[in-house]
């Protein structure tokens, strides 16, 4: 539960937007009417607004120095603004409206919030930054005021003018308020959730970093912000809400549609690419094209590669989009192949961090395997058409190097936990797209005619510093995969909605994966290094290291094998020293190992013990048993006797009766006589065998029985 503190930082803030509200939004609605007066009620306002912000600073008991703080708040609720727009962007956006069509909604929203009933294109373009955040530039304007808004208003000595057709309503005004109501709701969520985290309250000042870096992981930035990880786990958490990551995808497509709109040149552009271009992939993103570092990335290159290959049979003129990379890419990827013939020669560990590593060496029985594993890497290349760029003298235009020695100290000194070769090697790949590029990087992404796709996060931080991008809107010489997904998406014209399928590169729960993923992969390596410093250093044992090594291993996972449930393991994880964490388990698995042999001392007592009882209880259970087995014995011997005897004096009393009725008159000694003389006649015919095998199968008949009703044969426990 949230501290009060932490509600009284709500209230605070509600009643600042309040404020803003007061000051942005209906004064322009007075200006149109009521010109000079509202020029004093608008002085008044801003009187006022400044004796509010003293008043809660006095109430809050908050130093007046604190209030830079509540103004760079206010700074920032133009991208909290532009977040609401966009997802009302998206909201208005389907298959049967394109991209123009929601802006023309945007343009009258603003016009009307605004009273510009007679504007300029810049002034149209400042009311849209003013109201909802939108930076559109001004060719997208004057092809969407000369296209989609022609019967609404007319054009006349360079300033356009509202027709009777101009519906005036403030309907969007509305929508976008629920919008950022919606927005303000979510972002209130996040705080509840890592503050919930961290175990104790944020400032007003960690606050309001939180909802900046909210922000910029939709609309991006140079650097991942200080709660790029807290917002992950956030969105991970809330993976099973289809409702809620529902809303944040529409956000994330909201955004794309936007940014859409912001980099193109004009409205015709879209559909058409009309320039060769090549794209250059590094290392990292041919392993994703193997599928080595799992399946997520696999999906998020296929789904590039499709959008290329589209682009290029759709595009206009001959151009083509080739997909190359460098020299220098190769040997790293060499590298890597002969690094795992040596760790699998060698029998040694690898990196647990490099899942790329692990999927290579898996399942290898002989070096053999490594080298088909390298054949079947660069067939797939070749099935893509992604080929190598011929050597090239990038150095013949010193104009277009990007190595000077001002740029790598400077860059050394702010990146310093990056080895320097790491950022001069970057600076020399920038250099090549620069010279691919003839020096133009300010003309849009098409015209830029050549960039670096890389899975390194260096790349992208050192391709937007100032240092390396020296002018305003320039392209970057490098971005990552999702930058051209997106812009290729906008410019196939596919859109949102209805029965277009979305990219898993625009699902807001895999991008929290993938930087999950790659924080806890980060920490793995370091630790993994450290591993080996110590070793070396003579400063830890080989077992102990061993041991780490292996529990690190079953730390580091793929993006796809994430989920709400790994939270609280990867918090433990994130938040503690696995390497002390690890030597203290294995010492205290030492220190029980070491009371085994006492314990196994007394086990064995024990054990003789019982095997005495054990054997004791059994001689009796079987002296008992075998009692039993004897009387059932008996039981069969009588049962054979009485048989037997019945059979034997069956024919004789037979023969006594055919006696007496055969001779009544006769005596009782030749009636004797008669029998025993008939019995000596018949005796011979008489078979002892076959009377004995039938009364013993009558009598094993029965024994059978009872024997199946007596209990088993005791047996010794042992």
């Amino acid at each position: 539960m949230r501290s009060a503190m932490l509600r009284e930082t709500q209230v605070r803030n509600a009643h600042l937007q309040h404020i803003e509200f007061a000051s942005s939004a209906v004064l322009p609605y007075l200006t149109f009417s009521w010109g000079l007066f509202v020029k004093g009620l608008g002085n008044w306002i801003q009187m006022q607004y400044h004796y509010a912000i003293t008043k809660l600073l006095s109430a809050t008991d908050i130093n007046v120095s604190e209030l830079d703080m509540l103004r760079i708040r206010n700074s920032h609720m133009e991208d909290h603004r532009l977040l609401a727009s966009v997802a009302l962007f998206r909201s208005l956006y389907d298959n049967q409206r394109d991209s123009y069509d929601v802006l023309a909604d945007f343009i009258r929203a603003a016009i009307n919030i605004t009273s510009l009933w007679g504007f300029t294109v810049d002034e149209c373009s400042k009311a849209l930054k003013d109201t909802f955040g939108f930076k559109i530039p001004t060719a997208v304007l004057k092809s969407c005021l000369k296209r989609r808004l022609k019967d609404e208003v007319v054009l006349s000595h360079g300033k356009y003018g509202i027709t009777s057709n101009f519906e005036k309503t403030e309907k969007l005004d509305d929508e976008i308020r629920l919008a950022q109501e919606e927005q303000d709701r979510i972002i209130l969520e996040l705080i509840d959730f890592v503050s919930d985290s961290k175990e104790k309250p944020l400032t007003f000042e960690n606050e309001n970093k939180l909802r900046d870096d909210f922000r910029q992981f939709f609309l991006g930035g140079t650097k991942p912000g200080i709660y790029h990880v807290d917002i992950g786990k956030f969105i991970l958490s809330k993976s099973r809400d289809l409702s809620f990551t529902r809303k944040l995808n529409h956000l994330e497509e909201g955004v794309i549609l936007y940014q859409g709109i912001e980099y193109s040149p004009d409205i015709g552009a879209i559909n058409s690419w009309r320039s060769d271009y090549s794209i250059y992939l590094d290392t990292e993103i041919l392993f994703w094209a193997n599928g080595y570092d799992g399946v997520l990335f696999e999906s998020l290159f296929k789904e590039f590669i499709e959008l290329v290959k589209e682009i290029n049979l759709k595009a206009s003129n001959g151009a083509k989009i080739h997909i190359k990379y460098f020299p220098e890419t190769k040997q790293e990827v060499d590298s890597i192949f002969s690094a795992a013939e040596h760790l699998f020669k060698e029998r040694r560990f690898a990196d647990p961090s490099r899942t790329a590593m692990q999927h290579l060496l898996l399942g290898c029985k002989s070096r053999s395997d490594i080298i088909a594993k390298k054949g079947m890497f660069y067939s797939l290349l070749d099935r893509h058409n992604i080929v190598q760029e011929a050597d090239l003298d990038y150095y013949s235009h010193p104009q277009f190097n990007c190595e000077s020695r001002e740029t790598l100290e400077v860059l050394t000194n702010e990146f310093s936990e990056v080895a320097s070769d790491k950022i001069a090697n970057a600076l020399k790949i920038f250099t090549k797209i620069n010279y691919l590029r003839g020096g133009v990087s300010n003309k849009g992404l098409e015209q830029s005619k050549a960039i670096l796709v890389s899975g390194k996060n260096l790349y992208r931080n050192l391709a937007w510093h100032s240092q390396v991008m020296t002018i305003e809107n320039g392209i970057p010489f490098s971005t990552d995969l999702d930058y051209l997904t997106e812009r290729f998406w906008f410019k196939l014209g596919k859109g949102f909605g209805g029965n277009t399928k979305s990219l898993v590169s625009f699902d807001v729960v895999a991008r929290a994966q993938i930087i999950l993923s790659t924080q806890v992969s980060t920490k793995v390596s370091g630790e993994f290094k450290e591993l080996i410093k110590r070793v070396e250093a003579g400063q830890m044992q080989t077992n102990d290291a061993n041991f780490i090594i292996a529990d690190l291993k079953s730390k580091a996972t793929k993006p796809e094998d994430l989920s709400a449930d790994s939270i609280e393991q990867l918090s433990e994880f994130l938040d503690v020293d696995s390497i002390e964490a690890g030597i203290r388990t294995r010492q205290l698995l030492e220190a029980k190992a070491a009371e085994v042999p006492g314990h196994l001392t007394n086990l064995e007592k024990t054990k003789a013990e019982l095997r005495v009882v054990k054997k004791n209880v059994f001689e009796r259970d079987l002296s008992v048993w075998l009692n039993g087995l004897g009387v059932l014995k008996n039981k069969a011997r009588k049962r054979y006797r009485a048989m037997a005897g019945i059979l034997a004096a069956i024919p004789i009393i037979l023969l006594c009766g055919i006696a007496i009725i055969l001779s009544d008159k006769d005596s009782l000694l030749s009636q004797v006589g008669f029998v025993l003389t008939a019995a000596a006649f018949i005796w011979p015919f008489v078979s002892t065998k076959l009377a004995h095998k039938s009364i013993m199968r009558k009598v094993s008949k029965w024994n059978k029985r009872d024997l199946s009703e007596y209990e088993p044969r005791p047996k010794l426990q042992i």
